[in-house]
Parts: structure tokens; sequence; C-alpha cells
């Protein structure tokens, strides 16, 4: 009976005498307020269209992420959905709630979203879904709802993450929308090798000058920093990979580079000779042809 009685209670908050009394029965009882008044209080602050207002006194109670939970679907169930929408945008980013409660919020946000046909606070939604999960499915639905507006959206997405900082995500987001061009400039700023193994094989074969300098680039980097039988290994560890893809030419390019630049490590070459069988270990640690 909750809902219907705060509807039948509200519905008249906008008359000043009716909201004065609200107010004044919320003002003299004592902190803390129980959740029904607390609800009534700020059910009639939405009626008077005061989203604002709502905001403030519900941060005085942010130690309770729980019942700011419950007063954003309370003011949903009882008709309030701006204030409702406005409400939970502000806290998600504000509060630790549990993993239920957020996603009871964003249910709410998204109901209200589609309920008034708002596509921009769709995407919003859909987007903050996607960077908290890296669930593609909120990605492609983000897209099809963006329509012949996408290349915009995706672009405005793409500076944003750039302003954050946030290499990670910009690369997933590139890689996924076959933007190979900017992905590449991405990683060339990068010096972690796990990073550019996610993406490698987006560009090879047709790329393969491409992966050769930036392994070449990558490792030459570690094994400035790095020393010692342990950082030869680190380098053949992450040179195997590729030979499992048949990319034997583009290793032995890599490996006679670094030998080369690192003349003075003598488990280098021993390291990466392990690669590859006896009988051409020779001819490759010698710039032979095989």
């Amino acid at each position: 009976m909750t809902t219907p009685v705060l509807i039948f209670l509200n519905r008249e908050a906008s008359n000043d005498d009716k909201f004065r009394r609200i107010n004044e029965l919320f003002d003299r009882t004592s902190s803390p307020v129980p959740p029904f008044l607390l609800h009534l209080f700020v059910g009639a602050l939405a009626k008077r269209g005061t989203p604002g207002t709502v905001i403030r006194v519900l941060e005085e109670y942010s130690a309770k992420p729980a019942l700011i939970r419950e007063a954003i679907d309370i003011l949903a169930k009882t008709r309030q959905p701006e204030a409702a929408y406005g409400t939970g945008e502000y806290f998600l980013d504000k509060l630790p709630f549990t993993f239920g409660q957020r996603r009871d919020i964003e249910r709410i946000l998204s109901e209200i979203a589609q309920d008034t046909g708002d596509t921009d606070r769709q995407i919003k939604l859909l987007w903050r879904r996607f960077l908290q999960s890296s669930n593609f499915d909120y990605f492609r639905e983000m897209k099809s709802i963006s329509g012949t507006r996408w290349p915009a959206e995706l672009k405005r997405r793409l500076s944003e993450l750039r302003k954050q900082g946030n290499d990670g995500m910009t690369a997933v987001v590139l890689a996924a929308e076959g933007e190979k061009e900017e992905l590449a400039q991405l990683l060339e700023k990068q010096d972690d090798i796990k990073q550019f193994q996610l993406y490698e094989n987006l560009f090879l074969p047709e790329d393969r000058e491409f992966v050769q300098n930036r392994y070449i680039g990558l490792m030459t980097s570690y094994l400035r920093e790095h020393f010692g039988r342990q950082a030869s290994a680190f380098v053949r560890e992450h040179l195997s990979g590729l030979l499992q893809k048949d990319e034997s030419e583009l290793v032995i390019n890599v490996i006679r580079e670094l030998i080369a630049r690192f003349a003075d490590r003598p488990s280098l070459p021993e390291e990466l000779a392990e690669l590859f069988p006896k009988s051409k270990r020779k001819a490759i640690l010698h710039a032979e042809k095989l």
C-alpha cells in the first residue's frame, strides 16, 4: 500500500498549504526520519518541481545507500520520473552501492529513458554499463539505438575516454570498430607488451612490418631496464606466441635486431635460440639465410 498512499498524499503537494503541512511534519520529526516520511517529503518536493532539492535532502542520508536506492524506486513508482532519474544518475557516481543496488538503480533509469523515448539517456546508460562490464552487448545496443548518429556518437565517446586518459578502453573501442590506423597510433605510444599482444592479430599478416617494429621497440625498452638471463627469458617467452601464429620470419627479424642492439648480453642469443630447432639456431643467430 505504500505507493498508492504516497501518490494520494502527494497529489496536492503543489498546493502551498498542503506542502507546508508535509514540510512541518518532516522538520519536526527527530532524526533519523522514518523512511515513509522521508519518501513523502522528497515526493512532495518532486511534485513541486524541485528535483535539485530532492538530491540535497537525500545527501543527508548518504551513509545509507539502501535508503537512497529505495527513495529512487519510490520516486519512480509514484510517477516522478524526472526526479527519480536525476537522483539516480547523481548518486550512482557518488555512493558505494552494492552490485544489486546499482543494478536496480540502472534498471529504473533505463525504464524511465525507454518510457520517455529519450535515446540520449538510453545511450548514456548503455555506455556506463559497457565501461563497467566490457560487455559488448551494451556496446552493440548503444550503436543500434544511435543509428545514423553513431559516427558522431563514437567520436564523442572516444574523445571522452582520451580526456580521462583511459587508453585501455580506448583501444577496446577502436579495435571493435576496426579503426586500425588510430589503434596503431595509440599502441605506438604505449610501452606495454601485454596490451599490444591483445591486438596484434588485427595487424597480422597485412601489417606485419608494424607488428615487427613494435616488438623490436617494446623489447628494446624492456632490455634497457632489465638485465641478466631472466630478462632474456622474458623476451623469449613473449616471442614464442608469434611462432605459434606461424610468424617465424617476423620472429627471426626481431631476434637479429635485438642481438645486434644488445651485443653485450651473452644470455640473449642463448635464450632466443631456444625458440628454434638446433639445426637452425646457428643460421638465425649469425644472420645467415635459412
